[in-house]
């Protein structure tokens, strides 16, 4: 069965950068989530992993070794987006994928319909997907009035704005106690006539219907959120946040809710920082001469990474001593040491459920500035596989 993702999905694998637009509310900007708290203008900032959002780029980014930069709407002034940042570095050369997260906190159809060109910076969207209504529902918009709102919305304004884009109409998730599902019942049956939440499968193509060949619904809804999952009455926490993105991953790529591709590990206290555990910046030493110092970048970041995979659960990885070869010479014994360790690590990471495609090939006796880029980039892909499992993605 195709899918809304195929187009994005085919210009990763064929190493072409992708663009992601998310419109929403607060669960989409990421309230309630890790990071959450500090004020800017007594405004929240964006949280660290960036709500489902993020996440979910990250999981892209991990499964096709493509970089993640994701903008946040910028609640201070709800007039634009905040900085970028980068959440996954994939291997030198490769794609992007860019998420522009339009999650508006308090906000309502109104909103989006009142700031389309601010939250829609481009018109080359490959998908865009909406995760709107519970504001509306909580302000007293009439379920019908609500999705008459949406479905002219992604008919006319959406396709318009991103012509090239396919449309994922969201049910959104939070407090399942708190919403009652018949509210959303009347969006879908805008797509969908004669359907009621849940549909099965809880992702469909709405073409045929009253819509463009290009919308299809997914049904998040259907995501298993717990009481333990949600923070306060409606939003999800940094758990819950990480179940949606696992959940639309797995039915917008796999195919399957239920095809766990992407481990959804507990985490690593005290590792809680989205940017690589351990970095080796180009250029760690003067061009091809190996030195001192960059031993010891190595071995202190083979060994950081192996002893995070230990306490995610992993069997003793193998570590470097100190000193591993004569000094700072470049020897064959080095060369040997550095790639049994590095893809050592890599597959520990794969049989935690992680992804990492970058290995490192043999680089020889002969210390070379392709040898140490070869290091540096391998090294680098593998810490941010590892930061993923440690942050519980």
């Amino acid at each position: 069965m195709s899918g809304p993702l195929d187009g994005l999905l085919a210009k990763l694998e064929s190493g072409q950068s992708v663009v992601l637009q998310v419109l929403g509310d607060s669960t989409a900007w990421g309230v309630y989530d890790a990071g959450v708290g500090s004020y800017v203008n007594n405004v929240l900032e964006p949280p660290t992993l960036r709500g489902w959002p993020g996440r979910l780029g990250i999981l892209l980014g991990q499964h096709y070794n493509a970089t993640v930069n994701v903008w946040s709407w910028n609640y201070a002034v709800n007039t634009g987006y905040a900085n970028f940042v980068t959440l996954y570095t994939g291997a030198v050369g490769s794609p992007t994928i860019t998420v522009y997260d339009g999650g508006w906190p308090g906000g309502t159809m109104t909103n989006i319909l009142g700031n389309m060109p601010e939250l829609l910076l481009t018109p080359n969207a490959d998908v865009v997907m909406m995760y709107d209504g519970y504001n509306d529902n909580n302000q007293g918009v009439a379920a019908s009035t609500f999705a008459s709102e949406i479905l002219t919305f992604v008919n006319q304004t959406l396709t318009t704005y991103c012509p090239h884009a396919n449309i994922i109409v969201c049910t959104q998730n939070g407090n399942p106690s708190y919403y009652a599902p018949t509210w959303y019942d009347v969006m879908v049956q805008e797509f969908l006539p004669a359907q009621s939440i849940p549909i099965s499968p809880p992702l469909q193509s709405a073409s045929n219907n009253n819509s463009a060949n290009n919308i299809w619904v997914l049904d998040s809804q259907q995501c298993p959120l717990l009481s333990t999952d949600i923070a306060e009455w409606v939003h999800p926490n940094a758990g819950g946040y990480t179940k949606v993105a696992n959940w639309i991953f797995q039915v917008l790529v796999a195919g399957s809710p239920t095809s766990a591709l992407i481990s959804t590990a507990s985490g690593v206290p005290g590792v809680t920082r989205t940017t690589n555990l351990v970095t080796l910046p180009a250029n760690w030493a003067p061009g091809a001469e190996f030195t001192a110092a960059d031993e010891n970048a190595v071995i202190t970041a083979l060994n950081t990474l192996s002893g995070v995979l230990v306490q995610l659960g992993a069997t003793v990885p193998p570590t470097l001593a100190n000193s591993y070869a004569a000094g700072s010479i470049w020897t064959a014994a080095d060369a040997e040491l550095i790639v049994t360790t590095v893809n050592a690590l890599n597959a520990t990471v794969e049989n935690l459920g992680g992804k990492n495609l970058l290995t490192l090939p043999a680089v020889g006796a002969q210390w070379t500035a392709d040898n140490e880029n070869a290091v540096e980039n391998a090294v680098n892909a593998l810490s941010s596989a590892v930061t993923i499992l440690a942050n519980g993605l």
